[in-house]
């Protein structure tokens, strides 16, 4: 009698302390605090006892670290400093792996990045496979976890250079890694899938009878056993009869990439001067956001 009270006790006391901490997360995520977040959470995630439970809250760990990075580099803190918080949140996701969870794969590709491009164009082709190599192991435990198609397409964009590529950049490639992470995202809208699809459009720059010819041309690869190789022919299988929400009821098949990326423009644009309207204010990533998409549109002459 006397263990089962000690087990239901120790049971109580670990519930209550998950609940708090997850809470508390959540709070600093929402409230974009990084800064206390990081202070908070670097101490406390590593007492917690449950192993399963740890490794969730490593991955959230990696992210608050990441973004605190972020907010150092605005604060203008050496480059030192940030290898550093980069190098730390890159451990947490090896961390959340080790204890089991597989979006600590995708962490460690994020940080992984980040300290990357810190370093420069060569450190970050230089680690551009490794990254891409932790992507896919995240995508093959979890096929539909959009942070990794989101962070695949924008990987491939960036190392592709107009004729020439570095590496395996393919903006072809990155377009359809990206309208498969808007299609599972969970979030409507996620406005930062939406901004790279803007960009990565853009610079596609097909007709809107190009896309209908490339598409057709697609089937083949969409053929592929291979999830990875088959994801990155994903607008193949893309309705371009229908609209999508951020194309503002225009159909597909009748824009080019351009009018697409003018439309997911002016639809973030919009959802986020509402929300601005609704809130008071936005939060510091919302209205960089903003102030970028605008300043897209304005550039791209479409406003």
């Amino acid at each position: 009698m006397k263990n089962r009270l000690i087990i239901c006790a120790f049971f109580f006391i670990f519930s209550a302390l998950s609940a708090d901490i997850m809470e508390d997360a959540k709070k600093y995520q929402d409230a974009e605090n990084w800064a206390e977040g990081y202070e908070d959470l670097r101490v406390r995630v590593p007492l917690l006892p449950d192993d399963s439970f740890k490794a969730s809250m490593y991955t959230e760990l990696s992210w608050i670290t990441m973004e605190y990075a972020d907010l150092r580099e605005k604060q203008r803190a050496s480059k030192g400093e940030l290898f550093v918080l980069f190098e730390e949140a890159m451990e947490y996701g090896k961390k959340a792996v080790a204890l089991g969870n597989p979006k600590g794969h995708f962490w460690y590709a994020a940080n992984l990045g980040r300290w990357a491009e810190t370093k420069g164009i060569f450190k970050a082709l230089s680690r551009s496979e490794e990254m891409r190599d932790s992507l896919i192991k995240s995508l093959e435990a979890l096929p539909d976890y959009y942070n990794s198609w989101n962070l695949m397409a924008k990987l491939y964009d960036a190392l592709y250079l107009g004729r020439t590529s570095l590496k395996f950049g393919n903006r072809v490639f990155a377009v359809s890694y990206n309208r498969k992470a808007l299609s599972v995202a969970k979030s409507v809208p996620d406005c930062g899938m939406l901004e790279d699809q803007m960009k990565i459009l853009y610079q596609r720059n097909w007709s809107a009878e190009k896309r209908l010819e490339e598409k057709a041309a697609m089937k083949s690869g969409w053929e592929s056993p291979v999830l990875v190789d088959k994801m990155a022919y994903f607008e193949y299988s893309v309705d371009f009869t229908k609209a999508e929400y951020w194309t503002n009821g225009k159909i597909l098949s009748s824009l080019s990439d351009r009018d697409e990326a003018r439309e997911a423009g002016l639809y973030l644009k919009k959802y986020l001067e509402e929300l601005k309207s609704t809130k008071g204010s936005l939060l510091p990533s919302q209205q960089e956001r903003y102030d970028r998409v605008v300043g897209m549109l304005k550039d791209w002459k479409f406003i």
